[in-house]
């Protein structure tokens, strides 16, 4: 899809996805290092790696498929080099203030002028403009300042951020999309456009829209985990089971009390819970909750019925019943199970690509999509630091794929 187009890569650990999933489309994505590389390269290595600069799976994770080119951007020399590069780019990514931008030689005037085309993507804290254009930000300053955090973790302890830092790939999975927003405009104009991706705004959109809860005058989401809250009263959504965890969907609405009905008898056929819970009007029993037609406790009695019947099971036996019995259910996976899933088995989400470093495959994530007309390649590795360096060092000026005469708009190309 991006065969043939040249994308260099300033992001750092911050955006890093965002060209990994360039690369995964077919564009050369060539990852500009400091001299001493990206700060992933030595994080989390491999336990009792003394190498671990080279074998870095935070690294691994974001620049599979990349090339590298270590360049001293305080020098000229580097300088030099990354103005032929990105001259001969077709897409810019960067996470840098224009102020650091226009120090290494890339400010607005020098890219209008000696690279019109290009599509330039910048990933910042709360994007290149406004009051907060400068401050410092991290995953988890981030995370609060979108709303995100108020959402997550239990009700009656602090909020929490996830474990993994999220903030910086959801803004590259927007940032991915503008640019082939931006690529496909180009295509048809001849004509270059800069992304302006605020990482603040891209996790927004994971609030589930909460953040518009007071412009909208809508009642302000509490924080809950693992159920819902329902007149007043908590009601679990979430028990153990023999070898985890398993979710309930929301099995109590008009169009889904039918799922709950059917669980409640399956629990009864094994032993568990009284055969007049199976006929309750489970579709009206959220609405009963609310409106305070049902006791507080009233779904106290089910609750325990559950707790005892799904500690019966294990995660397998309730999916393979689920799709059986038409259960509203799904089982809490971890990383190692949903890499063994037997549906992503068949349809290859899990390839393993050869890393030198290694001296076998290792596993990764394969493509993020299926497309049948033209495959995505994800066999190339991560590279080692300045592995490329020498070739691109050398390379002579190169014109941009995209500076070639822009296709006919389709209403122009018809007869």
């Amino acid at each position: 899809m991006l065969s043939h187009t040249r994308v260099i890569d300033l992001a750092s650990d911050r955006g890093a996805l965002c060209g990994r999933w360039l690369a995964d489309l077919g564009a050369e994505v060539i990852a500009v290092e400091p001299p001493g590389g990206v700060a992933s390269r030595r994080e989390a290595p491999f336990a009792g790696d003394e190498a671990g600069i080279e074998r870095s799976l935070v690294f691994w994770a974001g620049s599979r498929g990349k090339r590298s080119v270590a360049l001293d951007l305080e020098h000229e020399q580097g300088r030099a080099v990354l103005q032929r590069l990105v001259a001969g780019a077709d897409f810019l990514i960067d996470s840098e203030s224009p102020e650091r931008l226009a120090a290494w030689g890339l400010g607005a005037a020098w890219l209008a002028a000696n690279a019109p085309a290009l599509v330039h993507v910048s990933i910042t804290p709360f994007g290149r403009t406004g009051p907060k254009a400068q401050w410092a930000a991290s995953d988890l300053t981030l995370v609060a300042a979108s709303g995100l955090a108020h959402l997550n973790g239990e009700a009656e302890s602090p909020p929490v951020r996830c474990s993994v830092p999220q903030a910086w790939a959801h803004a590259a999975a927007d940032a991915a999309v503008g640019a082939l927003i931006a690529h496909f405009a180009r295509k048809r104009s001849g004509r270059g456009q800069h992304v302006d991706v605020s990482v603040q705004q891209s996790l927004t959109l994971a609030t589930m829209f909460r953040s518009l809860d007071a412009p909208l005058a809508e009642a302000s989401a509490n924080r809950i985990s693992g159920g819902v809250t329902m007149g007043g009263a908590f009601i679990s959504t979430r028990h153990r089971t023999r070898d985890g965890w398993v979710a309930l969907g929301p099995a109590f609405l008009p169009s889904t009390g039918h799922f709950m009905k059917r669980l409640l008898a399956w629990a009864h056929e094994e032993g568990f819970g009284d055969a007049a819970a199976i006929e309750d009007d489970w579709g009206q029993f959220a609405l009963r909750m609310i409106r305070g037609e049902l006791p507080k406790d009233a779904y106290a009695a089910t609750e325990r019925t559950l707790d005892a019947f799904f500690a019966t099971k294990t995660k397998a036996e309730l999916v393979e019943a689920a799709c059986k019995r038409k259960l509203l259910l799904a089982p809490v996976l971890d990383l190692g199970e949903i890499a063994d899933s037997p549906q992503l088995a068949e349809r290859g989400f899990v390839r393993e690509v050869p890393v030198s470093e290694v001296g076998a495959p290792v596993r990764f994530p394969g493509p993020f999509a299926r497309f049948a007309a033209a495959p995505l390649a994800v066999e190339k590795p991560p590279p080692r630091l300045d592995e490329h360096g020498d070739a691109l060092r050398a390379e002579a000026p190169r014109s941009p794929e995209t500076r070639k005469p822009p296709q006919a708009a389709c209403s122009e190309a018809k007869p």
